[in-house]
């Protein structure tokens, strides 16, 4: 009976000539509202980074990138650059540079990934990404920040710094380093005067008291034995103890200076490490004022009237602050 009724209702409706609905929303279930929240959540990425994680660390902002909108997406596009640098990835920082730039060239987050892809390690990428930072964004932290790293760059390879970029610290560090390059240019100088007085005195001048003693026990061993071939006429002898010991004095100024060139060099990289006061600090390291110790007391002599300026509560932010969600 049931396989009789089966095609008899088929025939009977017949076709079904209907015409679609209108695509309703997709309701918006807590369960759902939880899983978007936990998609989106930063407080995961950072602490993959702080494990150690880094290259999952760097997926996850990926994630977030391709996932958000707006500021929160420039964000985590900024935060992959930053990682993509740390994991010495310079391509890969280059093109989430290059799709930050283009969702919002005006973007406050577009300083900041410029400013890490400019201190990377790849020298081509840097160049490019710090001319970017100086074109575009002229007057902001980051590329003061980016300057002052570069400024003290050229302090670690050449001991001094040819370009400040106006920078006060900048002017600072060069003054420090331009008297400490005097003194030891002079220093320098004088090792090989004393070199060239007497094989070995040199040596010991620039701190290297051992090589001195032997170099100038040689040296008068090599001579004296010169000068007794001499006296007894030996001159096939003489011309060999003369050889080592004209080396010894030709060369005694020279090596004499390169080592005092080598002890400026490392009183030049023990300064730098203690000026603290005068290292490229990054906006976000820099305390705000109301961290800052308060001013000492003073009793005004006579009252005096408070702009609207000082009294605004504007004027307690510290100018130059680039202000950006929490990153973990």
């Amino acid at each position: 009976m049931m396989v009789i009724s089966t095609p008899l209702w088929a025939v009977t409706v017949g076709p079904l000539h209907g015409k679609p609905g209108p695509s309703l929303r997709a309701l918006g279930t807590p369960a759902g509202s939880i899983a978007t929240e936990e998609l989106l959540d930063t407080s995961f990425p950072g602490s993959l980074e702080e494990r150690g994680d880094l290259p999952s660390a760097l997926l996850e902002w990926q994630r977030i990138a391709h996932k958000s909108f707006g500021a929160e997406r420039e964000m985590a596009l900024t935060n992959a650059t930053r990682l993509s640098i740390a994991l010495e990835r310079p391509q890969v920082a280059n093109a989430l540079l290059t799709e930050l730039l283009t969702q919002n060239p005006a973007s406050p987050y577009a300083p900041e990934a410029l400013y890490h892809l400019a201190t990377g390690t790849d020298t081509m990428a840097a160049a490019q990404a710090f001319g970017q930072l100086q074109k575009i964004f002229p007057n902001n932290p980051w590329t003061e920040a980016a300057q002052m790293n570069e400024v003290w760059q050229q302090a670690h390879r050449a001991g001094k710094v040819v370009n400040t970029y106006n920078l006060p610290k900048a002017e600072d560090l060069r003054k420090r380093l331009r008297t400490m390059y005097a003194a030891e240019q002079a220093r320098i100088g004088l090792a090989g005067a004393m070199g060239v007085i007497m094989p070995g005195l040199g040596h010991m001048y620039a701190g290297n008291m051992p090589q001195g003693i032997a170099v100038l026990i040689i040296w008068c061993l090599f001579t004296l034995a010169f000068l007794s071939a001499c006296r007894h006429r030996h001159y096939a002898y003489s011309f060999l103890f003369v050889i080592p010991s004209a080396a010894l004095w030709l060369t005694g100024p020279v090596v004499a200076m390169e080592l005092a060139k080598d002890q400026r060099d490392k009183k030049i990289e023990a300064s730098l490490a203690k000026w603290d006061d005068l290292r490229p600090v990054i906006p976000s390291d820099i305390p705000p004022e109301s961290e800052a110790p308060p001013p000492a007391a003073v009793t005004p002599a006579a009252p005096e009237a408070v702009s609207s300026t000082e009294a605004s509560p504007a004027a307690v932010l510290p100018q130059g602050k680039l202000i950006t969600p929490t990153r973990m």
